[in-house]
């Protein structure tokens, strides 16, 4: 045991010494298959704790060097050697071993700061890659979701003026509810993928004053979870429910019963708005992209289908002829 110990310390020491992303490269490697090797032959959990933790240090190293390696334009590091501008004799990626995301993702861990990089390496059970890049997803969906909500509290987000003829709503809805999340809580440990936005119950939804007019349709955005709540929603903003769009996003998303792939649109109508969809489908193929974006094919067919002021409530994206609300308009 005392020989291990020296040979961690030697291991942790060349670590904080390297200055070479193929030797720290190397180090890494040596402290994987060190660890590897461990777990096979059934070391104490202490043992293979040492090795996760010098494969971390060396991770973190190799990111903070990748971070300070010089691009030029073309991604190939430069030094200038008095007036001229040379490429610096360096390998790629490629050569020492290392894929783009392993580079990305290690560059990562090098943001940390010290401080909290230290306390993972104390509080953890279990030391890994891809555990503390979950840690990492977790802090900054943290500090969004405060970001947002202090937004929200200055009134720093404008309420839309007037009403309109056409509202698009796709509320932030509260997964806790469902057994999922509620991250006005933080509590992001959970069956689903997370969020970075502040969530709303259905209370504080169905209690939202929708600007309408007297004629007007909405669209309201739901999923699996909240097809029922989608529901009691248009009666509780007095509006007739007359069909739902299914979203086919191509991709294979998750779920517990069945893997979910579609998400749903209820139209509803108050009054006698002018809709002219005779020529539209309620089906929308179009790959998914980033979490809560939905397909302009759907907004290119409410643009053809209606007709007035149009609102994009909780909105992620500024449109032309749009109105948005949200505290991220300008997200995508």
């Amino acid at each position: 045991m005392e020989n291990k110990l020296i040979k961690w310390d030697t291991m942790r020491t060349a670590v904080a010494e390297c200055h070479s992303v193929d030797e720290i490269t190397l180090i890494r490697n040596k402290a994987e298959a060190y660890r590897y090797a461990l777990k096979q032959a059934k070391e104490s959990p202490e043992v293979i704790r040492k090795a996760e933790e010098i494969k971390l240090r060396a991770e973190r190293r190799a990111g903070e060097l990748l971070k300070e390696t010089p691009k030029a334009k073309g991604g190939q590091p430069y030094q200038s050697t008095g007036n001229k501008v040379q490429p610096v004799e360096t390998s790629t990626l490629e050569e020492i071993g290392i894929t783009k995301n392993q580079s990305s993702k290690w560059q990562k861990i090098a943001s940390i700061p010290e401080e909290k990089f230290e306390n993972f390496l104390s509080v953890q059970k279990e030391l890994s890659t891809s555990g503390i890049i979950k840690e990492i997803r977790k802090e900054e969906r943290k500090a969004a979701v405060e970001k947002q909500i202090k937004e929200i509290e200055e009134g720093e987000i404008k309420t839309p003026t007037g009403n309109f003829d056409v509202i698009v709503i796709d509320p932030p809805w509260d997964y806790s509810e469902k057994g999922g999340f509620n991250y006005k809580q933080h509590d992001i440990e959970g069956n689903r993928g997370g969020v970075d936005y502040s969530t709303m119950s259905m209370y504080e939804i169905q209690n939202i004053g929708l600007p309408t007019k007297k004629d007007c349709v909405v669209f309201l955005w739901t999923t699996h979870a909240f097809i029922r709540d989608a529901f009691t929603l248009l009666d509780n903003w007095d509006f007739q429910y007359k069909a739902t769009l299914v979203w086919d996003k191509m991709k294979m998303g998750i779920g517990r019963t069945i893997r979910l792939q579609c998400e749903f649109c209820l139209i509803g109508t108050k009054g006698k708005p002018v809709i002219s969809g005779s020529s539209e489908r309620d089906i929308i193929t179009e790959s998914r992209r980033q979490h809560s974006r939905k397909p302009d094919a759907f907004y290119e067919m409410v643009d053809r289908m209606c007709y007035g002021r149009k609102l994009d409530y909780f909105s992620r994206e500024n449109r032309n002829g749009w109105s948005s609300y949200g505290a991220e308009s300008n997200k995508f």
